[in-house]
């Protein structure tokens, strides 16, 4: 209940007027919008991703804490930037343009891989997802989603690569490095019509 009381004077009486007000659906809305955005905040912390958000013009609006495991920057040092600052040269413009193709679209994107650096000034792997933030009018007003590091996937994978194609004790090409490089020559001695010895 809400209760209000005004002073009034009614004939020179002095009085108070009272009014009782039942505010109980309002509180009930409050206490689950509360628990919706700590729902949402333990989920964000609890991922091994982190969430992010970003405006129509790319800059960072939200970050969950995580961020900071993964890049160094905390997310008060992020907000109001935008991704591509933390890129290494051309991996920004080519998320930039896949991003920009996703925007005018208004689509989700999904397992976009990229590299950023970190405060150390490694390079961090990420796996990206996003879905389109519309209003009511249907004006694009962001992004939000997930990121994930996959640094070590990808150390993984080029690992498996070197060992599939050099010999692990000399670190020499292969056998299977060199077919796969005659193979490479011979198709391009064949569409410029050279030679190849």
């Amino acid at each position: 209940m809400l209760l209000s009381a005004e002073p009034l004077e009614l004939g020179g009486e002095p009085c108070i007027v009272t009014s009782v007000m039942d505010i109980t659906e309002r509180k009930r809305a409050e206490r689950q919008l509360r628990e919706s955005e700590r729902r949402f905040r333990d989920f964000a912390e609890a991922a091994g991703e982190y969430v992010w958000e970003i405006d129509v013009n790319g800059r960072f609006t939200y970050l969950s804490r995580r961020v900071e495991q993964v890049t160094g920057y905390s997310p008060d040092e992020l907000l109001g930037r935008t991704p591509i600052e933390f890129m290494p040269a051309g991996e920004g413009e080519r998320v930039q343009a896949l991003f920009a193709e996703a925007a005018r679209a208004r689509e989700s994107f999904r397992n976009l891989e990229h590299r950023t650096m970190s405060r150390t000034g490694s390079q961090v792997w990420q796996l990206v997802s996003g879905v389109p933030i519309i209003d009511s009018d249907g004006w694009l007003l962001g992004y939000r989603g997930t990121a994930l590091d996959i640094s070590e996937r990808k150390q993984s994978e080029a690992r498996i690569s070197e060992l599939a194609t050099r010999d692990p004790l000399t670190n020499l090409p292969n056998r299977l490095l060199l077919s796969d490089r005659l193979a490479r020559g011979i198709a391009n001695v064949q569409r410029e019509g050279g030679s190849l010895a």
